[in-house]
């Protein structure tokens, strides 16, 4: 593993910490923004891990998973779609979550597809 993939990995984990915290405390906007930016932080350091350039400046974690070319399963898929489409709309107040949003299991999945995505640097 590079030393920078270390550190920016730290932030991510730091994120996934803050976010469980916060989930206790049932603070949905503030613990699914930390979602996704755990897992852009961890897509971001495969690309370091995998590639030469730096990663793209984007938020797009589908865009990202693409131009790396892994392979998820449905269900992870799913998380991505979910987080991806969610976390815009924890940044402004005018744009509702929605109703009926499981959020402990949107963190649930979201901590294990990060798990996996640091496994597939090793």
């Amino acid at each position: 593993m590079k030393p920078k993939t270390g550190e920016r990995l730290a932030k991510a984990q730091r994120d996934v910490a803050a976010a469980k915290i916060l989930l206790r405390e049932r603070m949905d906007e503030h613990v699914l923004f930390l979602c996704e930016q755990c897992l852009e932080k961890t897509l971001k350091e495969i690309w370091v891990e995998q590639r030469e350039d730096d990663p793209l400046r984007t938020h797009s974690l589908p865009g990202l998973i693409a131009t790396l070319g892994l392979r998820l399963t449905p269900e992870q898929e799913s998380t991505v779609r979910t987080v991806d489409a969610l976390h815009i709309r924890t940044r402004y107040p005018d744009e509702p979550l929605g109703e009926g949003l499981d959020v402990p299991e949107i963190f649930s999945r979201t901590e294990e597809l990060h798990q996996w995505l640091c496994a597939q640097m090793k």
